[in-house]
């Protein structure tokens, strides 16, 4: 898990770094955790997805997310609080299929 929030930091710093102007952009990242299927598709032009009810909220999780920050469901925050993370209380959320959950923002990492 630790790893996911380093790899995440990496591609950001990666990211910033090499494209120019970013002044007006703005990211917002949804994440979730639990068993994924995972598998290639197409056959004249195959690539690798993921499916899964995690894929999903972490998809609905960036949808209705905030510019500029990482929105997590309770389940979520409840794992990545152990390490060390910080988060405050967004509200409720409505997640299609799911209904409304709780969403939280992250406020800090654990070297901040």
């Amino acid at each position: 898990r630790f790893c996911l929030w380093m790899a995440l930091k990496d591609w950001s710093l990666i990211f910033f770094e090499r494209l120019p102007n970013l002044d007006a952009f703005v990211m917002r990242i949804g994440l979730h955790h639990g068993p994924i299927i995972a598998g290639v598709i197409g056959a004249k032009k195959p690539h690798y997805d993921i499916w899964g009810n995690t894929v999903n909220v972490a998809s609905r999780m960036e949808t209705t997310g905030m510019g500029g920050r990482l929105q997590v469901v309770k389940e979520t925050m409840d794992v990545l609080t152990l390490f060390g993370f910080t988060f405050e209380f967004r509200g409720k959320v409505f997640v299609k299929g799911k209904g409304d959950m709780d969403a939280y923002l992250l406020l800090n990492s654990p070297d901040d």
